[in-house]
């Protein structure tokens, strides 16, 4: 059977006609004149014009099929193979999508969603209908293909129960709709049974903007054939007040500063609860209760400060009404890490005998120690290294390495630094004046997060450096006009600078810079705070499982005034808490979320149950609640699961909405829903259509040469 990919063309086959309207109009009228000496030529005369007339109708059916050829290329004919037309398998074909998210845990939603499959099930046959079962929360999965058997079916529903995950309808309903999309059969339907919770719905997502995912609804439309059969569920009223937000710290360093543990309640119920109690309980005791008042459909914050000064794990959660309801409990595990070590490697020559003060002989390392170490309650402990002095067994048990004015180093000092970086330390570059650009590149190329071009003084412009030649660009700032630079935007998103978000916490914008470095080759850095000339003040990139940071102005006198600034200790403490925390393992997720666990280790969950993880790889909490893992190596560590908060949101869409974003269509042969457009595709790239080009061309070719044998006259 021929099919074509652009049927659309076939109209421009009436230009067939065009060659024989222009004969009928140009026509030669001929009068019939009787001359008596031609009388005896009359026989042959019929004859050549027989002939004439015979040659003009074959030109002109040449012309006509020439035009007819032409439409014909452009519409790309396709022959279609029997497949497509092959006899169907079912009178009906039914995918049946459950939804089986933490949302189905509300009183009588899952009694109701089971009645609702039921009802589905027995309208089919055994023999001749047929039935697939789909369940979905934070993803799909098939748990009986497309069958004619309808037995399994009904025992894998029975034995389905609500999950803790969240509601992710667009994949289920792509899964269920390349299921029908395969099968044959004459009616095809994907029927939706689902309590329709807003957030789930993938029109709801593209409507609020959402970001892109496995749930993203994309271009989701229904095969042609394919109807669209929504089953809306309701029961009981949902939980009255549900644990809608929450946060708490996943890593703090010792110290005695109290964390706050913030959760957000929401009152779903139309009535109010003029003391709801808000219950945090660590390591199984109850350590605080707060009442809070809710207003009808209203939320407030709660907020528990704590000093976690135990070591290590530290699990509890905040609960709220029951925790059997989603948005019941938030669970967190607060990781306590001990006393930073930190080394710094003094690069600076000693000053000579009368020199200046101290701070100005240590420069950048003295600086850096007195902000991390003023007394012996600090969270750190620094060691300072002369860098003639270094050994490799300095870096043993440091969380930070700092490399203060340190231009370069010997080949064995710079594989341990990598190892450092590979077991998950923090290397900080404070670089100064004495660092030749050169030999850093060639020393710590493959550890820094840039390399170093050139000193830049904002005294005599940010684009002149420090002995500059004549190619320097003037700066787009006012640091020539001032004397100085400043920083002029930061990265508000990191945690370097979350303290100096809030108001009355310092200004960093005030610190005066008179030189800093200008950097090269960091495209693959992320820059977190830069100054006004655009240029990069502080970098950082990921090196193994550490980080490395590079500061382009070290906090020394002559440098800038940073040391002299009451921003300083905090803002090394925050650089140095960053390096050290970074790559401690996270301590919270949400059920269905994965985390990467090598081979062999074990994994015990909420229930006491544990699991071995034979191969390794990505392990998902299905429930919430506290998980500990034992590697193989003998570490353990714990991490919290929560329910994703939107599941506890009881607003639901209109099933109508759904399918009107879904595009059900019906009336279509379904046979031919998935294989005509494999067809078209096959034949669109066949070349088929180069056939019909060439029978054009060999038709005009030939009406070429019998056009030129033919006079008209």
């Amino acid at each position: 059977m021929i099919s074509f990919v652009n049927p659309v063309f076939l109209g421009l086959t009436a230009l067939a006609a065009v060659p024989i309207v222009i004969h009928l109009l140009t026509r030669d009228r001929l009068r019939r004149v009787a001359f008596s000496t031609l009388r005896f030529f009359a026989g042959a005369s019929r004859s050549i014009l027989r002939r004439r007339r015979l040659r003009e109708l074959v030109l002109m059916a040449m012309r006509a099929a020439a035009c007819a050829l032409l439409a014909l290329a452009f519409a790309r004919p396709y022959f279609t193979g029997p497949a497509s037309e092959g006899p169907t398998e079912f009178a009906r074909a039914v995918a049946l999508a459950i939804d089986v998210s933490a949302s189905m845990r509300r009183p009588g939603l899952w009694d109701s969603a089971l009645r609702e499959a039921a009802s589905a099930l027995d309208s089919l046959r055994d023999g001749r209908d047929a039935a697939a079962l789909v369940a979905f929360d934070g993803s799909a999965r098939v748990l009986v293909p497309l069958t004619s058997e309808l037995g399994p079916v009904r025992a894998a529903l029975a034995g389905l129960r609500p999950g803790w995950g969240a509601t992710h309808a667009a994949a289920a309903i792509r899964l269920a709709n390349d299921i029908l999309a395969d099968a044959r059969a004459d009616r095809k339907e994907l029927v939706f049974v689902s309590d329709m919770q807003a957030s789930g719905m993938p029109f709801r997502k593209a409507q609020a903007g959402g970001r892109a995912g496995p749930d993203d609804p994309g271009e989701l439309r229904l095969e042609p054939g394919v109807t669209f059969e929504p089953r809306p569920v309701s029961g009981g009223a949902g939980a009255a007040v549900a644990i809608t937000e929450g946060f708490c710290p996943s890593s703090v360093v010792k110290d005695r500063i109290p964390r706050a543990i913030s959760v957000r309640v929401t009152n779903f119920s139309p009535e109010e609860h003029p003391a709801l109690p808000v219950t945090l309980r660590l390591g199984g005791e109850v350590a605080e209760v707060q009442k809070v008042r809710l207003a009808p459909r209203a939320s407030a914050a709660v907020r528990f400060r704590r000093v976690f000064d135990r070591d290590g794990d530290n699990p509890g959660f905040v609960e709220v009404g029951t925790a059997e309801a989603p948005g019941g409990a938030f669970h967190f595990n607060v990781r306590v890490v001990p006393r930073i070590k930190v080394v710094v490697v003094n690069g600076r020559r000693p000053a000579p005998p009368g020199g200046s003060s101290a701070g100005l002989t240590e420069g950048a390392a003295f600086f850096v120690k007195m902000a991390l170490e003023p007394g012996e309650d600090s969270p750190f402990v620094v060691e300072t290294v002369d860098a003639p002095r270094l050994r490799a067994q300095d870096f043993e048990g440091a969380a930070v390495v700092a490399l203060a004015d340190v231009g370069a180093l010997s080949d064995g000092l710079v594989r341990a630094l990598a190892k450092h970086l590979e077991r998950g330390g923090g290397l900080l570059f404070l670089p100064a004046g004495t660092v030749e650009p050169g030999e850093f590149r060639r020393s710590f190329g493959e550890l820094a997060p840039c390399a170093l071009r050139r000193v830049l003084s904002a005294g005599a412009g940010a684009g002149a450096g420090a002995g500059a030649g004549a190619g320097a660009q003037p700066s787009a700032s006012g640091a020539l006009a001032r004397g100085w630079a400043v920083l002029a935007k930061l990265d508000a998103e990191h945690p370097v600078f979350e303290p100096f978000l809030q108001p009355h916490h310092g200004d960093l914008g005030l610190v005066r810079f008179e030189r800093y470095w200008e950097v090269t080759d960091s495209q693959l850095s992320r820059v977190l705070a830069r100054f006004d000339d655009g240029r990069p003040a502080i970098l950082e990139r990921a090196r193994g499982s550490g980080i490395s940071m590079l500061v382009a102005s070290p906090p020394e006198l002559g440098w800038n005034d940073l040391p002299l600034r009451a921003v300083f200790p905090p803002l090394v403490h925050q650089i140095a808490r960053h390096l050290a925390v970074r790559t401690e393992r996270g301590t919270a997720l949400f059920v269905g979320e994965g985390i990467e666990l090598p081979a062999r280790s074990s994994v015990t969950g909420p229930d006491g149950r544990s699991s071995t993880l034979a191969a390794g790889g990505r392990f998902a909490p299905d429930a919430p609640g506290m998980y500990l893992v034992r590697e193989p190596d003998g570490q353990e560590f714990r991490f919290a699961a929560n329910t994703p908060f939107e599941e506890s949101d009881p607003a639901v869409a209109d099933a109508r909405e759904l399918a009107d974003a879904l595009g059900s269509a019906s009336g279509r042969d379904p046979r031919r829903s998935r294989v005509e457009p494999l067809e078209r595709e096959r034949g669109d790239r066949s070349g088929a259509w180069w056939y019909v080009v060439l029978a054009m061309t060999a038709v005009l070719a030939a009406e070429l040469i019998v056009a030129n044998r033919t006079q008209r006259h």
